[in-house]
């Protein structure tokens, strides 16, 4: 999905089966050149630049959790943050990459509320390195759920969202059911429901299942 500067448009390509499982890479060689030929279906007249793309992750395993803090600036805040992601990293630290933002900020009691989010570094540099092999800088690499959210922020005015509020959104497409809760406009939890595991030995969902 890209601007032109008058509108937004959008490219697609379908992956062969067994390209990607679990959002790991598992044909290199085919990925790659899928990525080509969406950067050429998607940018026909740019054979010879790099791309920069925002890349959001949906089906690889990216861990999230927000943590509240006292209210404190500069370096005391920069550590109290480092120290609390140590704590609440699922996988060794120096085997992740993570990142983080505020989301909030309760003056009354004193508190802000963090969400970091952690991710494997090889699945990571492993990606990077793909766009990269196909033409595209990958400037950031984020969780779908952020992508979402920030649409729903920024466009939600336009149908009656009221950003001081809460809401639960609901996401389904091919990959399964995506429930996010938002606060004030930013991501806080989710729950991701992938197809996988609620098929049946046929691969279908049966509609008892779809409803649980």
């Amino acid at each position: 999905a890209y601007s032109n500067g008058k509108g937004w448009r959008f490219a697609s390509i379908r992956l062969e089966p067994g390209v990607l499982e679990l959002g790991k890479i598992k044909d290199y060689g085919k990925f790659v050149a899928s990525l080509k030929e969406l950067r050429l279906k998607a940018f026909p007249n740019k054979r010879s630049r790099r791309i920069s793309v925002v890349v959001s992750l949906s089906s690889i395993s990216i861990y999230s959790q927000v943590f509240s803090l006292p209210i404190i600036k500069g370096e005391n805040l920069d550590r109290a943050i480092q120290l609390n992601i140590q704590m609440v990293s699922p996988i060794d630290v120096s085997q992740a990459y993570s990142g983080w933002q505020s989301v909030g900020e309760d003056q009354g009691l004193l508190k802000l509320e963090i969400l970091s989010a952690f991710i494997d570094r090889t699945t990571v540099d492993e990606i990077t390195r793909a766009f990269s092999d196909a033409g595209f800088l990958a400037v950031v690499m984020e969780p779908r759920a952020l992508s979402i959210t920030r649409l729903f922020r920024e466009y939600g005015a336009t149908v009656g969202v009221d950003i001081d509020k809460s809401y639960i959104l609901v996401g389904i497409d091919s990959s399964g059911i995506d429930f996010l809760i938002i606060r004030r406009g930013q991501f806080y939890f989710e729950y991701f429901t992938p197809w996988r595991d609620i098929m049946d030995d046929r691969g279908e969902v049966s509609l008892p299942m779809f409803e649980a």
